[in-house]
């Protein structure tokens, strides 16, 4: 014989409790289920935020990569810079380039093989010369030579002294040359 089951507690009716008795009997029935369907939820935002702090910590490495990247680029970016000013000044120091195997064309081509050169100072655009000579007329054509030398300028007697005893004549000259 199958057995029956026997409730002592008398079953009332819902609209016959009290509001404690209703408020419980409410809990009990319904409470459950939404305190185990808040927990679900807290648990899946829980989940939900660490995925969210998992794609902000790769985001966070990810700008701080670009970030060197750009840090790099610009340092190149300046180190470009800097070559072109120097390639720059470079090319401006080729333009105004002091030139001493002109000067020493010139002074080969003007100046007669009898003078002998003592001193010779080559400057940008001057050249100072003391020379001795054992006759004036070699002075004479070095001067004439200067003078229609299309590649000088002006041309400075600074100091002449003629000595008879030695027969020679020494003097200094300044020549300006026009741009080489």
């Amino acid at each position: 014989m199958p057995t029956k089951e026997i409730n002592l507690v008398p079953e009332k009716e819902f609209g016959k409790l009290s509001a404690r008795e209703k408020a419980f009997d409410w809990t009990v029935k319904y409470g459950r289920t939404i305190v185990i369907i808040v927990q679900g939820l807290v648990i899946c935002l829980l989940f939900y935020k660490l995925a969210l702090s998992d794609q902000l910590s790769k985001v966070s490495d990810n700008v701080e990569k670009k970030s060197s990247i750009v840090a790099s680029f610009s340092s190149t970016e300046k180190e470009l810079s800097d070559i072109q000013k120097r390639i720059e000044l470079l090319k401006g120091v080729k333009r105004d380039l002091f030139k001493p195997s002109a000067y020493a064309k010139i002074i080969a081509r003007d100046v007669p093989k009898d003078i002998s050169l003592d001193t010779v100072i080559l400057q940008p655009n001057l050249i100072q010369l003391n020379a001795k000579s054992s006759n004036i007329t070699s002075f004479g054509q070095m001067i004439q030579s200067m003078d229609s030398d299309s590649e000088l300028g002006r041309v400075d007697l600074l100091g002449a002294h003629l000595n008879p005893s030695e027969n020679t004549f020494t003097f200094d000259i300044e020549i300006e040359t026009k741009k080489l």
